[in-house]
């Protein structure tokens, strides 16, 4: 399903935009993405206490979080993640068909990693990119009950509430602002969340922090 947000300026200084939040649900027979779960909560206290606080990145979940250490691994090498690679793949070929385009680049490259987020908890509002260099973004619902995300218009404010359901992937612009409902009394949250960049991006990316853990997509 596309939800188009995109508008055109009428006048010469009014702003035009191209916006566009594709959901989709993952097929999973294989019960991958339980055992990935299951990973993720396995491994998440090594990659906290193994890697130093650098930012939570606007979310304020805090130092002692999976999403303050979202460049330190990428959950795309973890040992249950291919149907999630190939998830990703799908949505962003979907994506672009829904705009009519091809392929910018001849390969693209992606960082994933996880949130977990437990009773009380939310994110607040953060985007993932805003530079000239932006693509797509995207998250994943592994476990959920009861939340939301909410996605903020970049011109005018305006909300938009997709419910969290698992198995739903989202994607949508990296520079669109998005924030999460506190997480109900007893219940944790599990979602993925990933950064596609062009081939260029990543060229010059890579060039800065040469330690990056993007891999292909």
């Amino acid at each position: 399903m596309f939800h188009n947000f995109s508008q055109e300026g009428k006048t010469f200084f009014a702003p035009s935009l191209n916006y566009v939040v594709a959901e989709v649900e993952v097929m999973d027979d294989s019960n991958e993405f339980d055992l990935l779960k299951k990973e993720i909560l396995f491994k998440e206290s090594k990659i906290i206490n193994d890697n130093k606080f650098f930012s939570d990145w606007g979310t304020r979940m805090g130092k002692n979080s999976l999403t303050s250490r979202s460049n330190d691994y990428n959950l795309l090498n973890f040992e249950n993640a291919k149907n999630l690679k190939e998830a990703i793949k799908n949505c962003h070929q979907l994506y672009l068909n829904a705009f009519g385009q091809k392929l910018e680049s001849d390969k693209y490259y992606v960082q994933c990693w996880a949130n977990v987020m437990r009773e009380k908890e939310k994110m607040f509002a953060h985007r993932h990119s805003g530079d000239p260099y932006s693509y797509l973004s995207g998250n994943f619902c592994l476990d959920v009950d009861g939340t939301s995300t909410y996605y903020i218009h970049p011109l005018t404010d305006e909300l938009w509430e997709s419910e969290n359901i698992v198995n739903k992937m989202t994607m949508f612009p990296s520079f669109v602002k998005h924030y999460t409902d506190p997480v109900p009394k007893k219940q944790t949250r599990i979602t993925i969340a990933f950064d596609i960049v062009t081939e260029e991006c990543y060229d010059i990316f890579i060039k800065r922090y040469p330690e990056s853990n993007m891999i292909e997509l």
